[in-house]
């Protein structure tokens, strides 16, 4: 059984036109040919192998992205403002179900200028916001440099 290659097609109605990998094969090849080149399937077969053994060659691993601003936005809609969860505890937790290579970290942090301007609500938000990336910043197993950005307060 033959698999398809879908070529970009502008004459169809479709934009593109089913093509069998023998036709594409045998296109490829005579192209190949007028133009000078002869491509013999040993050639294919050593340029396949050559790029399987350098993938072989690859450290594969387990890297973490985690999305700091949400996750600490998640929490202060759970549990508010007062209580959130220790991060390095839920590092912990995640590394017994999953072998965790490295982790990047990014977040977001509000902007305090404006402070009379705060609501006590928001100035306790900010407050569990600073408590909770700090703790964030003192992991040593967190393999890249944290990416914090200021935002706007006035946009929430």
């Amino acid at each position: 059984m033959s698999s398809y290659y879908y070529l970009d097609d502008s004459k169809s109605e479709l934009g593109y036109t089913p093509v069998s990998e023998d036709e594409m094969h045998s296109a490829i090849l005579s192209i190949a040919k007028s133009h000078g080149l002869n491509i013999t399937d040993k050639m294919i077969l050593d340029r396949i192998q050559k790029k399987e053994s350098k993938s072989k060659n690859i450290k594969k691993g387990t890297h973490l992205y985690i999305d700091g601003t949400n996750l600490f936005a998640g929490q202060n809609e759970l549990f508010g403002p007062n209580k959130y969860l220790s991060f390095s505890f839920l590092i912990q937790e995640i590394k017994k179900l999953v072998p965790v290579d490295s982790i990047f970290f990014y977040a977001s942090y509000m902007n305090q200028k404006n402070r009379t301007k705060l609501t006590e609500d928001r100035k306790k938000l900010i407050a569990a916001e600073a408590l909770f990336y700090r703790e964030v910043l003192k992991i040593v197993s967190i393999s890249r440099a944290c990416l914090f950005l200021k935002k706007n307060v006035s946009k929430f």
